[in-house]
């Protein structure tokens, strides 16, 4: 039965095949014969099926899937159509038929004949017609009554089932509908029975069509409003299983929407602990879930130890010394929770009263154990337990109660509101973190003594019923802030009193020293102190400006000269003559803290700046998550400033009508307060016509942000104030209000992240890389491409964007930033006419691809990626490359690339691939053209992928996105690897060779082809079938480059020019290049001979740009790192001048490394097919490095010919000593590492 239907299939087949054939050829081949060629062709086919079909129908029943799909009535369909579409190509004298292909034939009325016939012969043609259509309306009636048997409500879940069978019936319906048109214009309502039976089937579809429906909109609902449950980690604990059991059953065991590799990593995140070490050893796959869960189950559903583990809990229940509410409750709690969970093991516990209250008694404290005999009614009967738990439960009850009480005491105080309360926190544990050294433990309230001490000026004072806190200015049962005697102070002396006192003048706790935890402020000024404190302040305030109006010149004391000194090094500098302040420009806004509520902070606003920055202080305020940032911060002060991290921000100006994201850099301190001092506010005339963004600007206070010129060009405004007199400070407007500043010199900062990304990079070529697997998720991303990617029709890949879970939530708004940077760019235009023209070819010749149109209608999601010119002038095709910036953050703070996978490095080894390459005589290098543009991005992720464009200033801004993979987004490397890789594999069974397919999978060093052969033939080949096995994919190959002519003389071509090698994350070509008419490497020396000085930051630069993978200059690379490793053992800054003598040597290095363009390496080994092939390894160490090398030997008519394979070096750490014996054994370890790489590289040869 299945090989019948496998050679139907096969028939199958071979007819598709046969109209994609026939729709290709060209007009010129669609003669008379070769089109009743191809309709000879199609019948075999057909006949062929025909004849299977009789065997197969004997062999199965009426309820075989083959005969309740009908799938003999829908090949004939497509037999019939594809029939009669090559049949209207066939010349015929009636001129008046469509020289376009028919499409659908079964719509197509045939023209009558030429020749002439009766009026019965055409009404006999007529009704055969008719009685055939009615036939196949019949035969649809019953595949589509066949159908909707099969459907049954109950047994229809899940979403997807209910969805394919809905759209199963409709694909039945849709063919008896559009028959039905055609019957009904011929019938003109004459045929009663057909019209009753289609209407019949027209409700039947109604009806089912509404049940489908309204069930998946029911499943999607109760989906949407059911709440998510939080299943709780389970660490191995025998009393935790069964609850964790029961729930992860119900929420993920049973659940059929998720697969068993979804359920596995729910299960594995969910363990902790010895649970967890049980099943770490099984990687996530569907197969390992069901053994994974039964491990489990193996170990911890045990009744025995479940039952032990709750005895133990009940059993330890701790003896306090005296009685409190925690203590009582937890008894009371505990008792329930264990017991339940033996009842559910099924145990009988209904006799176990007089056992559990003799036991529970023993953990009562003296006085509650008397309570509850006092309670006792009966006390010579045996006590049950019920009422044992209700005694305690009225005995914690009655204790809050009181204690309830005494905190409604304290309230009735006279003092205002808000400093009868303790100071909040979002914390709960406020006091226990603050206050803890504060806290006295005693028995009885008496024991405490009179203190007239002020710290610790709280002590926790308790007994059964209430907690209390000692004040430290009276000794008595309340806070600094109850206290009557510190309220009849004055304002002066409270002030000092707070001081004497060594209290927080916010909160007046003592908190030794920490920072003060309440985000309280005054409810006066909104300053950082007691409201109580008021007063005091301000008139300090008032003191200081009248002392600041009163003094001039002449009366300058020498204190005022070194004050105003100091003030000269900050950003504002004090006149002599009338003692006012040159301003900076300060403002006032809102800043969105992590629980959603703004924070009014004052911002410095500098366009001298070249990143924002927001102190350690503010930071701690916002409490937002931070990102690790490693760097330094110059401009800020002498000395260079550690930074703490990176902050999102969302700002908003304090009318709330303009609001902007930006990212700042912590730093510990910023800056002084500004102004320097406080004086009294000027009577400039303009003051009072516009709305200042900082009000206070003459009151000194301390600086929260510091905003840098990026967000200062977004936020100036066309406004400006200036007076005659010179000494007077402008005012500018802004978004955020009037600024006033004056003329006076700002920060330089500049924020130097020490990112050690290009040592690395450098190193990485340095060393003999080593394969590792694959992590979990990297795994998961493949088997997500896999799941998801599919092959269109033309041959080219459509995959989808291995998005992160939960992205719709992480991802904000980004349109407003891609206009901004879209407008800076068309500024660059104005500026740069080249540049331009450029930019919009590039544009253009997207949108002539295909490959980016215009946007769809914003869907539920969608972002925005900002984009910006790279100009390549060593570029052979693309003198400009536009890049997208997939990782720009939007309004939250993500970015796409934030919420994306990057998926596993699937890039080759270049070490590898370069020895495998050398192994050929002939050999060549091809380009894959806008490789990653040739693979599409799903319809759905392409709205993830918006850009704005328009190609004049005075057109309107357009939303356009990109329809192909994206080059700056994190996955595209991977998603074009991958799709290289499964056209490898989808070809693999067709008529391509091993080696051609292996080139594929494993010569491909980013966009560009290295391989070769042993033989011109052989050559040849291979070149022609990777040009037909890529195109397959819809990818071509072009830039070939080889050491042969023949292999040159390809369409389209572009000159034989030299390969230069790359980075993997670089477009850049870096120093190692091939000459393939003489086929030998050599160096293009990136290290320029200049007088410049000299800094440890512009070493390493220059270091960096020598590139030798494989090491063929090794003696050189070496002595360019014990150059840096000299440099770092300096420990000098990055941007520090290098002493003298080393500058001296790097010179002297730098003329010589300029001979190494001469140098010329044979790029061949000498390496025949199947020949012997001798390689010799030499390795040695001195104290300072070690290092190997590996040679091939090769023999050829007693002539032999030796080439330097690889070579590698090491340098010894600089902190641990090593002596030369164990030198030499490191060395020897290398070039064992080194030889075993090339020993696999060249396996194919008698080594």
């Amino acid at each position: 039965m299945e090989d019948l239907q496998a050679n139907q299939q096969q028939m199958v087949s071979g007819m598709e095949q046969l109209l994609s054939n026939f729709k290709k050829d060209g007009a010129y081949r669609r003669t008379a014969a070769h089109i009743k060629k191809r309709l000879d062709s199609l019948d075999t086919y057909w006949q062929e099926f025909h004849n299977l079909h009789l065997q197969v129908r004997e062999l199965c029943d009426e309820n075989h899937s083959y005969i309740v799909q009908n799938q003999y009535g829908q090949v004939l369909d497509f037999y019939t159509k594809t029939k009669d579409y090559i049949q209207s190509f066939l010349p015929t004298e009636d001129k008046s038929r469509p020289s376009t292909p028919i499409i659908k034939p079964s719509n197509f009325n045939p023209p009558p004949s030429t020749s002439s016939a009766t009026p019965r012969q055409v009404d006999r043609s007529i009704n055969s017609k008719l009685d055939e259509m009615l036939r196949k309306q019949s035969s649809n009636f019953r595949a589509f009554k066949r159908t909707l048997a099969n459907i049954d409500l109950d047994l229809l879940t899940d979403n997807w089932e209910l969805e394919d069978a809905l759209k199963t019936l409709s694909v039945r319906w849709n063919r008896i509908d559009s028959l039905h048109w055609e019957l009904d214009s011929k019938l003109e309502g004459t045929n009663v029975a057909y019209e009753q039976e289609f209407s019949v089937h027209e409700r039947s579809f109604s009806d089912i069509k509404k049940a489908i429906n309204k069930k998946i909109w029911s499943t999607a609902h109760q989906e949407q409003f059911t709440p998510k449950l939080d299943i709780p980690i389970f660490n191995g604990n025998y009393h935790q299983w069964v609850p964790f059991k029961d729930l992860f059953t119900e929420c993920i065991h049973n659940n059929r929407s998720l697969s068993s590799a979804q359920k596995m990593q729910f299960l594995k995140s969910k363990v902790r602990g010895e649970a967890e070490r049980l099943i770490q050893h099984l990687q996530i796959s569907s197969d390992n879930y069901i053994i994974c869960w039964d491990i489990l189950n193996n170990r911890y559903n045990n009744p025995k130890l479940i039952f032990t583990s709750h005895m133990n809990i009940l059993m330890s229940l701790p003896v306090p010394h005296q009685a409190s509410v925690t203590n009582i409750k937890k008894i009371h709690d505990t008792t329930q929770e264990c017991l339940n969970a033996i009842k559910n093991l099924g145990i009988d516990i209904s006799t176990w009263d007089p056992i559990i209250v003799y036991l529970l008694t023993q953990k009562l404290d003296n006085e509650t154990h008397h309570d509850y005999v006092q309670s006792l009614k009966c006390p010579r009967e045996l006590p049950k337990l019920q009422e044992f738990l209700k005694f305690l439960e009225q005995t914690f009850t009655s204790m809050e109660s009181g204690r309830r009480k005494q905190d409604n005491t304290h309230q009735k105080s006279h003092i205002p509101s808000n400093q009868n309360q303790y100071p909040k926190t979002s914390k709960s544990n406020y006091f226990k973190q603050s206050y803890a050294s504060n806290r006295v433990t005693t028995q009885h309230p008496s024991n405490i003594s009179s203190r007239g001490s002020a710290s610790p000026n709280l002590q926790a004072v308790k007994n059964k019923n209430f907690i209390t806190y000692t004040c430290p200015l009276c000794s008595k049962d309340h806070g600094l802030f109850f206290c009557q005697e510190f309220l009849d102070m004055s304002p002066q002396t409270r002030r000092k009193t707070v001081t004497k006192l060594n209290v927080c003048q916010n909160c007046l706790f003592n908190h030794q020293g920490k920072a003060c935890l309440s985000e309280k402020r005054c409810r006066e000024c909104n300053e950082n102190h007691n409201t109580m404190l008021h007063d005091a302040f301000r008139s300090y305030s008032n003191k200081s400006q009248n002392n600041a109006n009163v003094k001039n010149k002449s009366s300058m004391s020498s204190e005022v000269e070194n004050n105003r000194v100091s003030i000269s090094n900050s950003n504002v500098t004090q006149q002599n003559n009338d003692m006012t302040e040159i301003l900076l420009a300060t403002a006032m806004l809102k800043v969105q803290a992590a629980d959603g509520t703004y924070k009014i902070m004052r911002t410095l606003i500098d366009q001298g700046l070249q990143y924002s920055i927001i102190s350690e202080n503010a930071a701690q305020r916002l409490a937002l998550p931070r990102r690790n940032c490693k760097g330094s911060i110059y401009g800020v002060g002498v000395k260079p400033n550690s930074c703490k991290g990176v902050l999102h921000l969302t700002c908003s100006s304090m009318d709330d009508n303009y609001v902007f994201d930006t990212s700042v850099f912590i730093m510990q301190n910023l800056i002084k307060q500004l102004p320097n001092s406080t004086f009294a506010k000027p009577s400039w005339s303009f003051l009072n016509n516009i709305q200042l963004a900082d009000p206070d600007f003459n009151i000194s206070r301390p600086v929260d942000l510091l905003l840098g010129a990026d967000i200062y060009s977004n936020i100036i405004l066309p406004g400006i104030c200036r007076e005659e007199d010179q000494s007077v400070p402008i005012a500018q407007q802004t978004r955020l209000g009037w600024i006033l500043c004056g003329n006076t010199k700002t920060y330089q900062c500049n924020v130097i992240l020490n990112n050690i990304e290009q040592i690395e990079k450098f190193w990485e070529t340095e060393d003999i890389t080593e394969h590792f697997d694959l992590s979990e998720e990297d795994l998961q991303c493949i088997q997500y491409y896999e799941e998801t990617t599919k092959r269109l029709s033309d041959g080219r890949y459509e995959v989808r964007l291995p998005l992160k879970p939960g992205y719709e939530k992480q991802l904000g708004s980004s349109k407003n930033k891609a206009i901004a940077h879209f407008l800076s760019m068309e500024r660059k235009f104005r500026k740069n006419n080249s540049f331009e023209q450029n930019y919009k070819a590039f544009i253009h010749e997207y949108l002539a691809l295909g490959h980016m149109k215009p946007a769809d209608s914003m869907g539920r999601l969608e972002c925005y990626i900002p984009h910006h010119g790279v100009q390549r002038p060593e570029s052979t095709t693309t003198a400009l490359r536009v890049v997208f910036n997939g990782s720009c953050k939007t309004s939250t703070g993500s970015s796409l690339n934030d919420v994306m996978y990057a998926g596993p490095n699937l890039q080759q080894d270049l070490q590898e691939l370069l020895i495998k390459w050398r192994q050929f005589e002939i050999v060549f290098t091809a380009d894959i053209e806008k490789m990653f543009r040739q693979i599409w991005i799903h319809q759905d992720d392409q709205l993830l992928q918006k850009i704005i464009w328009r190609d004049c200033p005075s057109s309107a801004l357009q939303d356009l996105q990109l329809c192909t993979v994206t080059y700056g987004t994190k996955a595209a490397p991977f998603l074009a690897m991958m799709t290289l890789k499964r056209l490898a594999n989808d070809e693999r069974r067709n008529d391509y060779s091993t080696t051609a397919i292996q080139a594929l999978e494993k010569a491909m060093y980013m966009d560009d082809l290295l391989y070769g052969a042993h033989s011109m033939t052989s050559a040849l080949e291979l070149q022609q079938e990777l040009i037909r096995l890529l195109q397959s994919g819809g990818f071509n190959l072009r830039k070939w480059n080889s050491n042969k002519e023949e292999l040159l003389n390809i369409n389209n071509n572009q000159d034989n020019k030299n390969f230069n090698f790359k980075h993997a994350h670089s477009s850049k070509t870096l120093g190692l290049s091939w000459i393939s008419k003489q086929d030998i490497f050599t160096f293009q020396t990136k290290i320029t001979v200049s007088e410049k000085k000299c800094t440890k930051r512009s070493l390493l630069s220059e270091i960096s740009k020598q590139f030798d993978p494989i090491g063929l200059i090794a003696p050189i690379t070496l002595r360019l790192k014990l150059l840096f490793q000299k440099v770092w053992q300096l420990n000098l800054q990055w941007d520090d001048e290098l002493p003298e003598e080393i500058q001296v040597e790097w010179i002297n290095m730098k003329h010589g490394i300029k001979m190494i363009d001469q140098l010329q390496i044979p790029r061949w080994l000498g390496t025949k097919e199947n020949s012997l092939v001798e390689l010799h390894g030499f390795c040695d160490s001195l104290e300072r490095a070690f290092g190997c090398a590996i040679y091939c030997r090769t023999s050829k008519n007693h002539h032999s010919m030796v080439v330097l394979v690889a070579a590698k070096t090491r340098l010894v750490p600089i902190k641990k000593p090593i002596t030369i014996p164990r030198l030499e054994l490191n060395a020897a370890v290398l070039l064992s590492k080194l030889m075993n790489k090339v020993v696999n590289c060249l396996s194919t040869y008698n080594i």
